[in-house]
């Protein structure tokens, strides 16, 4: 959320933001994985203007609304899905 929607699309490659999507989409947040699998389709999203920028942040911000909120739903998860998460390596 530091730098903005597009600051996270331009800093990323595709396999990474692929991989962004799919946490989203692990973590039950589907509407955020829609929204980041369609980036490159959404002039919002692909074309970095002020105005685009803050309407993509406007909806980024709308469904995760802060940094803790996000994490408070990987807590969630962590914790009723704690089986789907690799073990703590101790070494």
């Amino acid at each position: 959320m530091n730098g903005g929607v597009h600051h996270a699309i331009e800093s990323v490659d595709a396999t990474e933001l692929a991989a962004a999507v799919d946490g989203y989409a692990f973590l039950g947040l589907c509407n955020v994985a829609t929204f980041f699998r369609g980036a490159s389709d959404d002039p919002v999203l692909s074309e970095w203007t002020e105005e685009t920028e803050v309407t993509a942040n406007r909806r980024y911000e709308s469904m995760i609304p802060s940094d803790s909120s996000l994490q408070t739903r990987f807590q969630e998860v962590l914790r009723t899905r704690a089986d789907e998460f690799a073990p703590i390596n101790s070494d």
